[in-house]
């Protein structure tokens, strides 16, 4: 040993015995990532991504579920916009998508792999369904699509009160193409109106009163979630910096 290292011999057992507690603080700090706004906590399968800002929701393996959340909340009472790019995979017969979620369940929130995209079950909630499988039961379009859905329910059936599902690409049936796709999520509150943009090209644009959805509640959670079952995709979002802007237009 070098000579530096005796005057430590003392301490060796303060050490060995905070060394356990250190690991385990370390381990909880690694489950929390931040960035941009506030921290992001990593829920299920999701993980750092290859790329900074960036978040693996999902591999490409069977039966995975992960989540991000924000913990700054988000106020539904006032206008917001976000913008971020989601990655859907690069196999085109994969599954299942991204869910961009609203929710007040809180920031360990987890739904159903497979159609459930990792969103079904949390209630109360809105979801924007970039969702790539078509599940005939839940009255999907042949056709990778982008939806409104709420209360943690996939069934575009039962939510007759928001426009059907659009496609999702406006150049192509299929956007698993391993392609980073531009997403802006506005809402205007005195107009209460959400409007969705993929690519720069609008496809939704919804009247919503987000603070009735919400039971009056001012401050929800949002981030995302994703799923593959049987059929898969690696699922990332990248989030900007500065990801939340009350400019809407």
């Amino acid at each position: 040993f070098p000579l530096s290292f005796f005057p430590l011999v003392p301490f060796l057992p303060l050490l060995l015995l905070t060394m356990p507690r250190l690991v385990l603080v370390l381990l909880l700090l690694a489950a929390r990532v931040g960035v941009g706004q506030g921290n992001y906590s990593l829920v299920g399968s999701a993980k750092p991504g290859l790329l900074p800002d960036c978040y693996q929701l999902t591999e490409s393996r069977p039966r995975q579920v992960g989540a991000v959340w924000s913990d700054k909340p988000l106020r539904v009472d006032e206008s917001f916009a976000i913008e971020f790019t989601v990655n859907l995979g690069a196999d085109s017969f994969g599954a299942d998508g991204v869910v961009m979620v609203l929710q007040t369940v809180g920031d360990r929130a987890l739904g159903e792999a497979g159609l459930g995209i990792g969103y079904r079950g949390m209630r109360p909630s809105l979801g924007i369904e970039f969702d790539t499988y078509r599940n005939t039961e839940l009255g999907d379009p042949d056709m990778d699509h982008v939806a409104l859905v709420r209360d943690g329910i996939s069934d575009h059936r039962l939510h007759a009160a928001f426009g059907p599902p659009v496609q999702l690409s406006s150049i192509s049936r299929n956007a698993k193409d391993g392609r980073d796709h531009r997403v802006r999520v506005a809402y205007d509150a005195p107009a209460r109106r959400l409007e969705v943009f993929v690519d720069c090209v609008r496809r939704i644009s919804q009247g919503l009163n987000l603070t009735q959805l919400f039971e009056g509640k001012p401050d929800v959670y949002w981030g995302f979630t994703a799923a593959t079952g049987t059929f898969t995709n690696a699922h990332t979002v990248c989030l900007q910096k500065n990801i939340v802007s009350r400019d809407t237009l």
